[in-house]
């Protein structure tokens, strides 16, 4: 699926190609001696668009709340690739949770913005926040 607007789809052919599924992140307890829980998205697009930014939550599905997002959306202008590898909850125990990892990619192709959400799934893991 592409992003769209009113049912349009991205001309530029931009999407969301990856919404990682929440996981321990090793970078996170090896690099910081932190324990959290991450989600990271990768969006992209055939060509090369004026501006396209990507923003990722992380949702506690059972207090059905956002429980982590980005103080603000990882942006680029005239590019056709981004990433957003930052968000993360810190473990505060080892409480089996049920996290799910989503996504919000907002491209600029013309006068037009185009979105697309996409969902992980939902896991359980040993963090609780």
């Amino acid at each position: 699926m592409t992003f769209g607007v009113g049912g349009a789809v991205s001309p530029a052919g931009c999407h969301i190609i990856n919404v990682q599924n929440p996981h321990i992140s090793t970078f996170m307890q090896q690099r910081k001696s932190v324990r959290a829980v991450k989600g990271n998205a990768v969006a992209g697009c055939n060509s090369v668009v004026p501006y396209l930014s990507l923003s990722v939550s992380v949702i506690d599905v059972g207090e059905g709340a956002v429980v982590a997002r980005q103080n603000r959306p990882k942006e680029i202008f005239n590019d056709s690739h981004i990433e957003s590898l930052e968000t993360i909850v810190p473990c505060i125990n080892n409480n089996a949770t049920t996290y799910q990892v989503t996504a919000l990619g907002v491209s600029q192709e013309g006068e037009k913005f185009y979105t697309q959400t996409e969902f992980g799934k939902m896991l359980e893991v040993n963090c609780g926040h």
